[in-house]
C-alpha cells in the first residue's frame, strides 16, 4: 500500500511538470518557438543532465592494510529535473541517511515561497563501474518530489517525498560487501502566519528503511517524526526560531533498539545577501530506549551556509552533531 501511494505521488508530480513542459510548445500559428519558450518558461522547466566522474581508492573494501585492494571507479550520473512553474535551480533536496533518526541528514532552510503553487520532480542515478572488481558494479537511484500550495495570507501546505535505492559503505554492516537497501521518506508540512512577525511551522514525516538481505533485516525500521517550529522575523533578512521534535523509532525485528527521541533547538536563519544564506541552531537531544539498552542525552547542533554563485550553481557547507541510530 505504501509503495502504491509513493508511486501515485510521483506520478502526480511528473504529470503536472510534464504538462507544463509540453504546454510550452503551444505557440500561435505563424510564430516560431525560441529555446526559452520550450525549456525555461514560466509554464515549466525541463532539464536533463549527465555527469561523468572517476574515483580512486587504495582500500576499496575498507579492510586492514594487509588486505587493502586498490580500485578505480567510473561513475556515470544521468539526471532529470522537472518543475512547474518554471524554476531554474532545484529546490533544496531532502537528503536522507539510514543512520539518522527520522531519516533527514540535516535540516532545510526555512523556505518562503510567495508563488501560489510549486511542484517539481528530481531524479538522479549513479552507475558505478569498477576497473578490477566488476562483480561490485552497482547502480543507485534517488527520486525527490514536492507539491506546495501557498495563499496570499502566507498560509501554506507542502507534501514531499524522497526515495532512495542505495547501499552502505563497505565493512559497515553484517557482511564485507555492499549492504543494499531501499528507503523512503514522505513528509507533510504546513506554515501558519501569526500576526506580522510570527510564523508557526508544523511537520510530520515517516521514514522507512528496508535492507535487501536477511542478514541485515535487523536494521529494517520505521521512524515517525512530529516537529514544530516557531519563527520570529527580527527583520526581512533575519529570523529567530525555536524547534521541538519528537521521534518514534520502531525496528521491524530488532525490538531492543526501539527508542523515542526528543530534540529541542534555538536557532537563527539569516539571509546575509541575495546570494548567501546561513543557519545556526543549538540544542539538546534525549533518547529513551524501550529495552535493556541505555539511552543517551547529549548536546546537538547544526550549522549551514549556502552560497549561490549563479541561478544554477551553489555551494553548501554544513557541520552537525546529532544522535544517530
Amino acid at each position: 500500500m505504501r509503495t502504491f501511494l509513493t508511486a501515485a505521488f510521483f506520478l502526480l508530480v511528473f504529470s503536472v511538470s510534464s504538462f507544463a513542459a509540453a504546454s510550452a510548445t503551444d505557440i500561435p500559428l505563424g510564430q516560431s518557438a525560441a529555446a526559452d519558450d520550450l525549456f525555461e518558461t514560466q509554464r515549466g522547466y525541463f532539464h536533463p543532465s549527465l555527469n561523468l566522474s572517476g574515483v580512486y581508492t587504495d582500500n576499496l573494501f575498507n579492510q586492514s592494510s594487509s588486505n587493502a585492494q586498490e580500485e578505480f571507479l567510473t561513475i556515470v550520473t544521468p539526471g532529470l529535473w522537472l518543475a512547474f512553474p518554471g524554476q531554474l535551480k532545484p529546490s533544496e533536496p531532502l537528503n536522507t541517511d539510514t543512520t539518522s533518526a527520522g531519516g533527514l541528514t540535516m535540516s532545510r532552510f526555512g523556505e518562503d515561497d510567495e508563488r501560489p503553487f510549486q511542484s517539481f520532480l528530481n531524479y538522479e542515478a549513479a552507475i558505478k563501474s569498477n576497473k578490477n572488481f566488476s562483480s561490485e558494479d552497482i547502480t543507485t537511484h534517488k527520486l525527490h518530489g514536492l507539491l506546495r500550495g501557498t495563499l496570499t495570507s502566507g498560509l501554506s501546505l507542502e507534501l514531499a517525498d524522497a526515495f532512495s535505492k542505495s547501499h552502505d559503505a563497505y565493512a559497515t554492516g553484517s557482511s564485507v560487501g555492499q549492504n543494499e537497501f531501499t528507503s523512503n521518506l514522505i513528509g507533510l508540512k504546513g506554515a501558519i502566519p501569526i500576526g506580522d512577525r510570527f510564523k508557526l511551522h508544523l511537520a510530520y514525516s515517516n521514514f522507512l528503511v528496508d535492507y535487501d538481505t536477511l542478514a541485515n533485516s535487523f536494521r529494517d525500521r520505521s521512524d515517525n517524526t512530529v516537529t514544530g517550529y516557531l519563527y520570529y522575523a527580527l527583520s526581512q533578512k533575519t529570523k529567530l526560531f525555536t524547534q521541538y521534535s519528537f521521534l518514534d523509532v520502531v525496528y521491524d525485528n530488532n525490538v531492543t533498539s526501539d527508542n523515542t527521541q526528543q530534540h529541542v533547538y534555538m536557532g537563527i536563519d539569516y539571509s546575509i545577501s541575495e546570494k548567501v544564506q546561513a543557519m545556526v541552531k543549538l540544542g539538546y537531544g534525549s533518547q529513551d530506549r524501550d529495552g535493556a539498552l541505555v539511552g543517551r542525552d547529549d548536546f546537538i547542533y547544526e550549522v549551514q551556509a549556502d552560497y549561490q554563485f549563479t541561478q544554477k550553481n551553489n555551494l553548501n557547507v554544513a557541520i552537525l552533531r546529532k544522535l544517530k541510530e
